[in-house]
């Protein structure tokens, strides 16, 4: 099995979460739960919201990580974080 997911960015339409390849629309999941349909919809938003920020702020954090160090800060939750962050853990 792969690691690698589809490619951001993602949207979301409704409770549905898609990618746009070079094919159109590909649809990557559908958020259905217990909850309401309103919920379910804000679940969707939320997936996407997180997936296509996720780079942006691993590259963030390595970059604070480096001038803590810099600083003579502590980096130890900084970078158990990154770690959860990458899979690591």
């Amino acid at each position: 099995m792969t690691k690698e997911h589809t490619p951001t960015p993602w949207y979301n339409i409704a409770n549905d979460i898609y990618h746009e390849s070079e094919y159109g629309s590909d649809p990557i999941a559908s958020v259905c739960g217990e909850c309401s349909f309103n919920q379910d919809q804000a679940n969707a938003a939320h997936i996407v919201k997180c997936v296509n920020m996720h780079d942006e702020l691993v590259e963030a954090l390595e970059d604070a990580i480096q001038l803590l160090q810099m600083a003579g800060y502590s980096t130890v939750e900084h970078r158990a974080a990154l770690a959860k962050a990458r899979g690591e853990v």
